[in-house]
């Protein structure tokens, strides 16, 4: 509950195990505005650095729209 509390009351849990609570947060405006910017001001220093890199490109792509097309997606490749 302080995790959620931490960002501004944002996502839901789930719990999936007596042991095991889910914290999700599924806007993409939240994700954009503050999951992403608490990563970029805090940055990850484990491997898992590199797969939230990746899942930072792919929410800008989808706020763009541009994961929708092909000429999107290799836009991305280009750069």
């Amino acid at each position: 509950m302080k995790i959620r509390e931490f960002f501004g009351n944002i996502g839901t849990f789930r719990f999936v195990r007596d042991d095991v609570v889910m914290f999700t947060v599924r806007s993409l405006d939240d994700i954009i505005n503050v999951i992403i910017p608490h990563f970029d001001k805090y940055p990850l220093l484990t491997q898992k650095k590199g797969d939230y890199l990746l899942f930072k490109i792919a929410a800008l792509l989808m706020q763009k729209g541009s994961h929708l097309t092909a000429v999107g997606l290799q836009s991305y490749c280009k750069s």
